[in-house]
C-alpha cells in the first residue's frame, strides 16, 4: 500500500472542504476540521504533515490559529487558502510562519496547483530533514564494482529487488562491502532520499529505544527538546539495519511492530508517526541457525527475508583481490600524489593472503604501503614475508617458529638493524630479543646499538 501523507484542511465552509479533499486524495490522506477545536485536536492525535488553513475562520482572531499551530506542532507546515489577493494580507501569512499560500478563486481553473503546492513543500522539508541529519549516510563516493560476472549480477540483482518494493538482505562475512552495496542502490534509486544506517551490534541496550523511536520534550530528565529516532528520519528514504542477527530479542519484537506497522511513537508521547522507508538488513550470522536456535524470531526473519543476495569473501577468488587492490593502489596514488606498484613478490603473497578482514583490511594495508611510499619509505608488509601454505607444511611449533622470524626480521630492517628500536617494535626487551636472535641464528648486518 503506497504511503499517503496526512494532510488536515481546516476550513469553516463545508463545500471548500469537500473540493479540497476531491482534490488532494489521490496523493495524501486528508483529515477535516470545521473548528479551531477539531483542528488542535487533530493535531494532537495524528501524525500532520501539513495543514491548508482558511485565512477567515469565524472563531478565530486574525493569525491566532496560524501562531499556536506553528508554537505547538513546529514540525507541521502551512499552507494559507484565502479569497483575498491583497499582497499585504499574503505578506502577513509569510511573517506569522506559513510557507506558502494558494488563492481558492485559482484552483477553479487550476486545480492541480493545491497538489503542487503542497508535494514541493513537503519534498523540500524532507531534503532539509536529511541534509540537517548527522547519521545519514554519504553516498557521493565513487563505487567500484571489479569486472567479475557473478559480482555484477549480484549487485544487479540486489538493485532491481529494491526497486521492484522487496525487502533486501545481504549476506556475507565482516569487511566484504555490505555498505557499499547499499551505498550503491542509493545513489542508483533514490540518491536526494535518507540513507540512515543502524548498526546493531553497537546499540546501547538501555538508550535503544531513545535512539530508534525518538523522545519528546519532557519524556524523561535531561529531554529538554523533542528529538527524532532514527526510523523517522529514514522516513521517504532506505533504512539499512546492519548486523540485524546481533539484535536483542526484546529490540526484535519492537523492530518486527515497527515494519508491520510503519509507525512509531516517540518516547513520552502519544502521537503515531507514519512511516514510509525502503528496508535493507545485513549479517553475517546464519540467521536459519538463530532462529532454530532461538536467537532470533521467525516471524521477524521471514519479514525481512523477502530477496537475499550474497557477497563472496576474497579468499574465494584471489581476482577480486588483484582487482580491488589495483582499485585501492590508484586511488591512494592519486591522494598522496605519487605512483607507488607492488613488486611481483609482493603481489603474489597478496593474492594468496587470506585476509581475514576482506576489503576493509585489504585498503588499509594498501593506504599503508602507498602513504609510507609518498614519504621516502620501503614498507614490506608482515603478511608479504609469512610463509605460504602454514597449514600444509610444519608443526605448530615450525610455524609459530617461522612468523616469529619474520616479524623479528620486519622489526631489524625496519630499524636499520638496531636492537633498540626493533625491541621496541616487537614491544619486547631488547635482551629477549637478543636471545631470539640466538635461537634463530639471525645476525643483523650492521651495528646493533
Amino acid at each position: 500500500m503506497k504511503f499517503k501523507p496526512l494532510i488536515l484542511i481546516i476550513d469553516d465552509n463545508t463545500l471548500v472542504r469537500l473540493q479540497f479533499k476531491s482534490l488532494l486524495c489521490a496523493n495524501f490522506t486528508v483529515l477535516e476540521a470545521e473548528t479551531q477545536r477539531a483542528a488542535l485536536t487533530h493535531l494532537r492525535t495524528n501524525d500532520i504533515q501539513l495543514v491548508v488553513l482558511d485565512l477567515l475562520m469565524p472563531d478565530v482572531h486574525e493569525f491566532d490559529l496560524l501562531t499556536t499551530i506553528r508554537r505547538e506542532h513546529p514540525d507541521v507546515s502551512i499552507v494559507m487558502a484565502t479569497v483575498s489577493d491583497d499582497p499585504q494580507m499574503v505578506l502577513n501569512c509569510l511573517k506569522h510562519g506559513a510557507k506558502d499560500y494558494v488563492f481558492k478563486e485559482d484552483l477553479e481553473t487550476n486545480p492541480g496547483l493545491l497538489n503542487k503546492t503542497i508535494q514541493e513543500i513537503l519534498d523540500a522539508k524532507l531534503e532539509r530533514q536529511w541534509s540537517e541529519s548527522r547519521v545519514a549516510i554519504e553516498s557521493d563516493i565513487d563505487i567500484f564494482i571489479p569486472d567479475i560476472r557473478d559480482y555484477q549480477t549480484t549487485f544487479d540483482l540486489a538493485l532491481r529487488a529494491v526497486k521492484g518494493g522487496l525487502s533486501l538482505v545481504i549476506l556475507g562475512e565482516t569487511g566484504v562491502g555490505k555498505g557499499t552495496l547499499v551505498t550503491y542502490i542509493h545513489q542508483k534509486l533514490m540518491p536526494k532520499k535518507p540513507l540512515i544506517s543502524i548498526d546493531c551490534g553497537a546499540i546501547c541496550h538501555s538508550l535503544a529505544e531513545a535512539e530508534l523511536f525518538g523522545t519528546e520534550r519532557g519524556a524523561f530528565t535531561g529531554a529538554v527538546d523533542t528529538r527524532k529516532g532514527k526510523f523517522e528520519m529514514a522516513n521517504g528514504g532506505i533504512l539499512f539495519l546492519d548486523e540485524v542477527g546481533n539484535l536483542s530479542r526484546e529490540l526484535q519484537e519492537k523492530l518486527l511492530c515497527v515494519l508491520e506497522t510503519k509507525r512509531v511513537v516517540r518516547i513520552g508521547g502519544h502521537k503515531e508517526i507514519q512511516l514510509d522507508f525502503t528496508l535493507i538488513t545485513a549479517t553475517n550470522k546464519d540467521l536459519e541457525v538463530a532462529v532454530k536456535n532461538g536467537e532470533f524470531r521467525s516471524d521477524l526473519y521471514y519479514r525481512i527475508k523477502q530477496f537475499v543476495v550474497k557477497l563472496p569473501a576474497l579468499k574465494e577468488n584471489p581476482e577480486l583481490i588483484r582487482q580491488f587492490s589495483e582499485h585501492y593502489i590508484s586511488e591512494f596514488n592519486q591522494k598522496y600524489s605519487c605512483n607507488f606498484r607492488l613488486s611481483a613478490p609482493i603481489q603474489q603473497k597478496l593474492l594468496e593472503s587470506h585476509w581475514v578482514g576482506n576489503l576493509r583490511e585489504l585498503k588499509n594495508e594498501i593506504q599503508i604501503m602507498v602513504w609510507l611510499h609518498s614519504q621516502g619509505e620501503i614498507h614490506i608488509p608482515r603478511w608479504a614475508t609469512a610463509p605460504s601454505n602454514l597449514s600444509k607444511e610444519g608443526t605448530l611449533n615450525d610455524q609459530i617458529d617461522a612468523i616469529e622470524v619474520g616479524e623479528i626480521k620486519n622489526a631489524l630492517t625496519k630499524h636499520n638493524h638496531n636492537l633498540s628500536g626493533a625491541a621496541r617494535e616487537l614491544k619486547i626487551h631488547r635482551s629477549t630479543l637478543q636471545g631470539k636472535l640466538r635461537k634463530h641464528n639471525i645476525y643483523p648486518t650492521k651495528s646493533i646499538g
